[in-house]
């Protein structure tokens, strides 16, 4: 019999925190599961570390660095099981995770994906409050022609890849995670977005998982913003999969996640991105004021980069 859940961890150069990842895998409650790790190109000593972990569980795929979504969709081609679970190698699931997701599963045969809370860094005060308090709940949760832009925007948040569990069926029926030019930023989000745009999901605040975000090199401020998402460079792939019902609510939720980019862009003194996300993403009547906005500031572009320079320098030079 294969086993209940495939678990994918995608590996790129996290040495000092693999082992953790791993171990908070092999020590869960709910053991009837294989853990395929995917060696996306390492350059460091991280395999040296999974090889050096002793259970029949682990199986090991290395392929040339092309990226988490490759990595990913490898992992997913070599999986056994019905039920996929993803952790990232710098982030670590407490011991009920995989138990309390199988469950949930096998109450609600119509689901396609589950999603659990999380705590932040360390296991402590979770942040379901903040969740609940812009409208989320607990339970099965699927978007109507009718949803709210900014609801379906906040359950698409909630859906990291490293707090939901998916079937089969459904990673295979949209595609797998988006793995073009070795996407690093959002090429999971492209996946979720399908899935919410046509499926059933479960959402649980029970934390079960602690994301270190001050592992990740893309949370690291780097002077220059974050590569534009795939949902943004390839946004017809998420329209023909997308119900044509939903066209119009698929529009407003990238509009709304476009017009934040914009703003980010702007200050970095990116006028032509500016411009760029204004001309595909804005929705005539939709967030016409935050739009004007972006148009104002992308005005002003080339001067945020000089100001923030300045301010910089101040900051460097005032007295201890």
């Amino acid at each position: 019999m294969p086993p209940a859940i495939s678990v994918i961890i995608p590996l790129y150069n996290k040495q000092a925190y693999i082992k953790r990842a791993i171990d908070s895998v092999l020590n869960q409650t709910f053991d009837n599961l294989e853990l395929i790790i995917v060696n996306d190109g390492s350059t460091d000593a991280s395999m040296e570390i999974v090889k050096s972990i002793n259970d029949t569980r682990i199986r090991m795929i290395s392929q040339p660095n092309q990226g988490p979504g490759s990595a990913r969709n490898a992992g997913i081609s070599a999986a056994n099981s019905e039920i996929l679970a993803f952790l990232d190698a710098d982030d670590e699931w407490l011991p009920d995770y995989l138990a309390a997701g199988f469950s949930i599963f096998s109450s609600n045969i119509d689901i396609a994906a589950v999603t659990q809370n999380y705590y932040e860094n360390q296991a402590g005060q979770n942040n379901s409050k903040y969740w609940k308090i812009r409208g989320l709940s607990d339970g099965i949760n699927n978007l109507t022609p009718e949803s709210l832009p900014f609801f379906a925007n906040l359950l698409w948040a909630y859906m990291k890849t490293w707090s939901t569990m998916i079937t089969r069926d459904a990673i295979q029926k949209y595609g797998g995670f988006y793995d073009r030019y070795k996407a690093l930023y959002g090429e999971d989000a492209y996946l979720m977005l399908k899935i919410l745009l046509n499926e059933k999901v479960y959402i649980s605040f029970s934390p079960n998982v602690i994301y270190h975000h001050e592992a990740s090199d893309l949370s690291k401020i780097t002077g220059h913003p974050q590569e534009l998402q795939p949902y943004f460079q390839d946004p017809q792939k998420l329209f023909e999969f997308c119900p044509i019902e939903f066209q119009k609510l698929l529009g407003q939720i990238l509009s709304i996640r476009a017009v934040k980019r914009a703003k980010e862009y702007a200050l970095f003194g990116d006028t032509a991105m500016c411009k760029q996300l204004s001309q595909k993403f804005r929705q005539n009547g939709f967030l016409t004021n935050k739009w004007l906005e972006v148009s104002a500031l992308t005005k002003l572009a080339p001067i945020f980069p000089l100001v923030r320079k300045i301010l910089h320098g101040f900051k460097k030079s005032k007295p201890i």
